[in-house]
């Protein structure tokens, strides 16, 4: 079962990676333009540079809510996705199971182990992979200092 739900977590964590980053980016421009605006507010009155400082800022915000959506839409995707990739997995065993049970090499007991083990397998996994998608949240990117 692990390697079912290990590999799209792991293509679905390096994407929610990128778009964390790209997030961040967005956000930091969007605070720098705000930033120049507010402290030279006196020079962009003077060259009446408002409605121009007023667009980049508008644009950088909306660069922002994008970066900002389509991370949410990427977390949100990830729960739903592991656990259909686990049902999938637990329909693939219980074939399995249903074929050695055919061929007499498991009985009642044997598939009663079986059916516990797998289900208790399913909660670790599925919190190994909310584990992984915080950690890539968290530890995106190192935070920049201010001299840049």
């Amino acid at each position: 079962m692990f390697p079912f739900v290990l590999l799209p977590t792991a293509r679905l964590g390096k994407r929610v990676r990128r778009t964390t980053r790209r997030a961040q980016d967005d956000a930091a421009e969007m605070n720098q333009i705000l930033q120049e605006s507010l402290s030279g507010q006196q020079v962009v009155k003077a060259f009446g540079a408002e409605k121009y400082e007023s667009g980049r800022f508008h644009q950088a915000a909306r660069r922002f809510l994008r970066s900002s959506l389509r991370y949410t839409a990427q977390q949100a995707v990830a729960s739903p996705l592991i656990q259909f990739f686990g049902a999938v997995t637990i329909v693939v065993l219980l074939g399995y199971a249903r074929d050695q049970i055919k061929a007499g090499a498991m009985d009642l007991r044997g598939f009663t182990s079986f059916m516990t083990a797998l289900l208790m397998l399913f909660e670790p996994v599925k919190r190994l992979t909310g584990i992984y998608t915080i950690s890539s949240r968290r530890w995106g990117r190192p935070k920049r200092s201010s001299s840049t």
